[in-house]
């Protein structure tokens, strides 16, 4: 049986791999053992850092009832990490670039939300286009691009 997995993203780019699980489950009362949480993979961003953890039935209802895991002095989002084909020219899940209906007149950028093609992304700031869309979505909880979950 696979075991579920979670996506945390923007993870501040100070923490080392091995302290990201250890302040995971005490940071945020988890009623399991560091043994239930995996961490399976990190990557950096541009400007910050994706982890994917693996965990058991009973941590993984814990950790993404929650919506936001604590980690050092912030919290950060967490989603189930469940593979959607992205498209970078539309900023949509469910098909990618090669099958994407859109003309260039509707591009949206993944790594900023604007309307232009991600390759010519020049702000300062990131923001997740996919994020922005949904209901009671903060601005602080879209500040990551949308590729990075």
């Amino acid at each position: 049986m696979q075991l579920p997995e979670s996506k945390i993203v923007s993870i501040e780019d100070n923490f080392q791999d091995e302290e990201i699980v250890k302040m995971i489950v005490g940071q945020n009362h988890i009623n399991a053992a560091k043994e239930d949480i995996e961490l399976m993979k990190t990557w950096e961003g541009k400007a910050r850092k994706t982890a994917v953890i693996k965990t058991g039935k009973k941590a993984y209802e814990q950790t993404n009832e929650r919506k936001h895991l604590y980690v050092g002095w912030t919290r950060y989002p967490v989603f189930d990490n469940t593979f959607s084909p992205r498209c970078v020219k539309f900023a949509r899940i469910g098909h990618t670039e090669i099958h994407c209906p859109a003309d260039t007149a509707e591009f949206r950028c993944v790594r900023c939300a604007r309307r232009h093609y991600y390759k010519h992304w020049n702000a300062a700031k990131e923001c997740c286009a996919f994020c922005l869309d949904l209901p009671d979505v903060t601005e602080e909880d879209a500040y990551h691009t949308m590729m990075s979950f």
